[in-house]
């Protein structure tokens, strides 16, 4: 048996977002049923409320800065997962940098474990949460407390406005770079982080500069980040919404503004030259501090990144997107930053990339044409073992002289090439044919 969230209360959370109003139009829209909550203050209370506005043993929650899908509406919940302390999540998709996860999820909550759960503002004494805390604590069967459904039936925008960017990509730079589970949280050293979490703290420390306000959200993670492992500032504050108001207030407005760029919900002007450099900044600490590589995308780059998911974002991404350059893929053709992007590769120890670098030296890509300096870098991708280089030196070698050690030498390559993998003229079936 299976019960459809149409035949479930489903309640709309909204607190101080301008564009409140916006996105709750749209959800009344699609299920005239829904009710809202708003201005409630601290997450705990607000869930609270949202339980007690739906009147039911069970309740679905929005966030304010969630859209949902029509799709949700006709989902069916099998019956075996409608527990009284089973908390049921489907992710949603962030449309700042492309991740699907359960920042703004929606959220099916048993009665039951919203009235006895004590989690942010209200969390225990003794206890360090910043996030539900529905863990292992809050198990009171065999049944998982928290189960996560595969299916994607909603979009989240968490940088409407710069102050909502800013707060959102904090609290995710906190709770990300974060040890802990169940939402009981303590600092540890950021290598010891899971895999797939680091992944995603890097992830919302280096995309969005494609969507509006996506830099305060890129900003927003690195500061909270930066602040949570540089110092021993309280970071359960963010929990505290009218800390968070202080802290816009009285330093960060001031820090970026006023300047040419405007928010079209508030009154606020920032200097964005000025914001790109703190961003820049913070990252190279970030990377030599704790050893978690950021990257500083253009706007093309973040789209470019989104659209390839789900590559790794790392330092290969780096020739990568120096190919894009390179050929006019995807972007406007641009020599100039195809080179720095491979140097960045080459740097990293990137065969590829210093292949790369030689064919643009050697054809003479947003520069004069080298050969004799394009040897030199094809061989020290050569001896790195890339795979093309020997061919594109043969070729080069070829044109450049016609006596008989330097055709030995070409062919010695162009062979060499074919051994690695990359025998565009036959030579290894020919090599068999004549054996």
């Amino acid at each position: 048996m299976a019960t459809k969230t149409r035949d479930l209360p489903i309640v709309f959370m909204s607190f101080d977002e301008p564009w409140a109003d916006e996105y709750w139009e749209d959800l009344h829209q699609k299920a005239p049923w829904a009710k809202r909550v708003h201005g409630v203050a601290g997450l705990d209370s607000c869930h609270k409320a949202a339980l007690k506005t739906g009147g039911g043993d069970f309740v679905i929650t929005v966030d304010a800065d969630t859209l949902v899908r029509p799709s949700f509406f006709d989902v069916e919940i099998p019956d075996e997962l409608l527990r009284p302390f089973c908390r049921i999540e489907w992710p949603s998709k962030n449309l700042i940098n492309g991740q699907i996860y359960g920042n703004g999820s929606l959220k099916c909550w048993p009665a039951e474990m919203i009235n006895e759960m004590r989690t942010h503002e209200n969390s225990p004494s003794g206890t360090v949460s910043v996030d539900h805390a529905v863990g292992a604590n809050m198990q009171k069967s065999d049944v998982n407390p928290r189960v996560s459904l595969p299916a994607v039936h909603a979009d989240v925008n968490p940088a409407l406005t710069p102050y909502h960017a800013f707060r959102c990509g904090f609290r995710e730079g906190v709770r990300l770079s974060l040890g802990g589970s169940g939402g009981i949280h303590n600092r540890t050293h950021i290598s010891r982080l899971p895999e797939r979490q680091l992944r995603r703290l890097a992830c919302c420390s280096s995309l969005g500069a494609d969507c509006q306000h996506g830099t305060w959200l890129i900003y927003g993670t690195r500061l909270g980040l930066w602040m949570t492992h540089a110092s021993e500032w309280d970071f359960t504050l963010i929990n505290a919404y009218h800390w968070f108001d202080s802290f816009w207030n009285d330093i960060i407005r001031h820090r970026f503004g006023p300047g040419g760029s405007a928010c079209p919900y508030t009154d606020f002007t920032w200097d964005e030259a000025r914001l790109q450099a703190e961003i820049i900044a913070l990252g190279q600490n970030i990377q030599t501090q704790f050893g978690l590589e950021v990257f500083d995308l253009s706007p093309s780059e973040s789209t470019l990144f989104k659209e390839m998911e789900p590559e790794t974002l790392d330092w290969w991404m780096s020739d990568s997107f120096g190919y894009m350059y390179q050929k006019g893929f995807g972007v406007d053709l641009d020599p100039t930053r195809a080179r720095e992007l491979f140097e960045i590769g080459a740097l990293n120890g990137l065969a590829s990339s210093v292949n790369n670098l030689a064919r643009m030296q050697h054809l003479g890509e947003g520069q004069v044409p080298d050969a004799q300096g394009a040897i030199a870098i094809y061989q020290q991708a050569i001896d790195m073992g890339e795979i093309y280089a020997p061919y594109h030196l043969a070729r080069l070698l070829r044109r450049l002289s016609g006596d008989d050690v330097t055709q030995k030498r070409a062919d010695a390559l162009q062979l060499l090439s074919a051994e690695r993998g990359f025998d565009p003229d036959g030579l290894l079936y020919k090599k068999a044919e004549s054996a």
